[in-house]
């Protein structure tokens, strides 16, 4: 059969001379004398190659070897042979179009229903081509119009999928089932929606008849046909539908409507096309947060994640409430909030244009930071998402620029506050962790200029409980970081002999990162300190216990009350921060 060639392997390509027979050559380069001479010598015309495939699939083509199958056929070739995928001869001539074949198998009254292993018919295989001839010879001889592959498709499922209009006729025309459901409960309505052909569209429409329970028809799923062509991007046919008057206000087994879906379709036409025809108190009950949540319900989270501003700017424009434009999404156990989907997870988007994004939501008070009632999750706040975003091989990143809108907008640093550490001395809000664990100096500048309750001591001191923590991971930054820290601090009563008397316990292997740090703080504290920065730390703290009693937000208020000058109030903020440079 190989003709005496040793084969290493085995090669499927169709073409490899080493893995078909000399008859399955001598068909394939259409030299019937040779079939003859091959027939006359006994060779079987059954004998299949690697793919199952036997001279009479070979034959089956093309045309062009009518003549030779004619000449297999009589000398006993098996028509009904099946390939290793279960693709008869009438089915390879279906897949290549072979018209006269065709013509002849089935005069040869073979099964015209045979199907593949994947319950794929000829009628199936020949609905995705464009010989209406076969397609019309083939239901003459009794195929089955309403035969289902293993995805539920028939023959009009794959007529609509390859967009053959005429197909789509001849088989509605035939008889087959219009309203037939594939695996997905879609019906070929529903199907032709998704494909996005316009002409099968109206072609299906006619034939069912227009009425509003056809274009509101919904899969098992709850999805409609409007949902289909918005999912897709099929402007036109959305628009058809809505001129047929789809109902917007239809969701799905997840509680989403079509407008969800537009979007997420990454065209503001459709999203347009769909928000002014969804009623507010539609969307005012579908997509804003609920304890039950468990899908992306809200909007503008979508239209972050496929970078549509113009779709964000549409719908802040289309005058929906405070809470539609707040909604959270649920990642994990969190809510994250748009803001904070659009700082950590907005990867589609470019890091300078996040900076239009935020400018347009801090435009609205309630956007900034909210806060949501579901007590089963915990919610990250805006700030912590700035500071989760910065990463510590980040450079030339706007990550300091998107924080200092934040908190230049008043959105407190101050939340949440961490109690992951066993009895912390001091309570830390998570921001400030999160900056000192990616050695975030910057941010943590622009945390302690705008913070009510934290002071550079908290920090040090909480630094220096962390460094000997079991689960720390070390990042080779903690000198920097430390140096940060010493520089800014004032007041070295607690720091210090906590940090000598955590040392001398220290397990050897952590020492020699230990010590360097240890020396810097020790350096640092046994120096006189200036009566200007130590002014400063007391003016700080009367301020800051004298506003507790009201409010913990008032420190901030309460330092730029006082009656000093613009310079020394600055100095009290800390505002020499933001000049700092590692």
């Amino acid at each position: 059969m190989n003709d005496g060639v040793r084969i290493v392997g085995i090669n499927f390509e169709w073409h490899n001379p080493h893995t078909s027979s000399k008859m399955a050559r001598a068909v394939r380069a259409k030299n019937i004398t040779e079939v003859k001479r091959l027939l006359k010598q006994g060779v079987s015309p059954d004998i299949p190659d690697n793919r199952g495939y036997t001279t009479l699939h070979e034959a089956s083509r093309s045309d062009d070897t009518l003549e030779i199958l004619r000449v297999l056929t009589s000398s006993g070739a098996y028509i009904e042979h099946k390939t290793v995928d279960g693709e008869t001869p009438l089915f390879v001539a279906c897949s290549n179009s072979s018209e006269k074949i065709v013509e002849f198998f089935l005069k040869c009254s073979c099964l015209v229903n045979n199907a593949n292993i994947d319950s794929v018919t000829p009628l199936h295989i020949a609905c995705s081509k464009r010989n209406y001839n076969i397609i019309k010879m083939l239901i003459k001889a009794g195929a089955n119009l309403n035969a289902k592959d293993n995805d539920q498709f028939t023959p009009l499922f794959y007529a609509i999928q390859f967009e053959n209009p005429t197909a789509v006729k001849v088989l509605l025309e035939a008889g087959c089932d219009p309203e037939t459901r594939d695996f997905f409960s879609r019906s070929p309505l529903q199907f032709s929606c998704m494909v996005g052909n316009l002409e099968i569209f109206d072609i299906l429409i006619e034939h069912l008849g227009l009425s509003k329970k056809l274009v509101n028809q919904q899969t098992l799923d709850g999805w409609t046909l409007l949902m289909e062509a918005v999912q897709f991007k099929n402007y036109n046919i959305a628009e058809k539908l809505i001129s047929y008057g789809a109902d917007t206000s239809l969701v799905d087994s997840r509680g989403m409507l079509a407008l969800h879906l537009a979007a997420h379709c990454n065209r503001t036409d459709c999203l347009e096309l769909i928000i002014r025809h969804t009623p507010k108190d539609v969307i005012e009950r579908y997509a804003t947060a609920k304890e039950t949540l468990t899908h992306t319900r809200s909007l503008p989270v979508l239209l972050i994640d496929k970078n549509m501003f113009d779709g964000l700017k549409l719908l802040f424009e289309y005058g929906v409430s405070d809470e539609v434009l707040s909604c959270p999404a649920k990642m994990g156990d969190n809510l994250v909030s748009p803001v904070s989907f659009l700082l950590l997870h907005g990867n589609n988007i470019d890091q300078n244009e996040k900076g239009k994004y935020l400018e347009l939501f801090l435009s609205k008070e309630a956007l900034k930071d909210p806060i949501y009632n579901d007590a089963n999750v915990s919610v990250t706040r805006s700030v912590d998402a700035a500071i989760r975003s910065h990463r510590i091989d980040h450079k030339n990143c706007n990550c300091e620029q998107l924080l200092t809108m934040l908190l230049n907008e008043g959105v407190d640093p101050d939340v949440p506050l961490c109690f992951r550490i066993p009895q912390p001395r001091t309570k830390i809000p998570q921001p400030f962790i999160n900056a000192m664990d990616n050695c975030f100096i910057r941010g943590l500048c622009l945390l302690l200029a705008h913070s009510n309750s934290v002071e550079p001591e908290d920090l040090l001191t909480y630094f220096i409980e962390r460094l000997f923590h079991p689960n720390y991971g070390w990042n080779e930054k903690e000198e920097d970081l430390l140096k940060f820290l010493v520089w800014t601090s004032t007041d070295f009563k607690a720091a210090y002999p906590l940090f000598t008397e955590l040392a001398t316990s220290a397990p050897a292997n952590i020492l020699p990162k230990i010590l360097p740090l240890h020396e810097m703080v020790k350096t640092k504290a046994l120096k006189v300190q200036s009566l200007k920065h130590l002014s400063r730390l007391s003016i700080r703290r009367q301020v800051c216990t004298a506003s507790m009693w009201h409010d913990t937000k008032e420190f901030r208020r309460a330092l730029k009350s006082l009656t000093l000058p613009r310079a020394l109030i600055d100095f009290l903020s800390y505002h020499e921060l933001l000049s700092y440079t590692n």
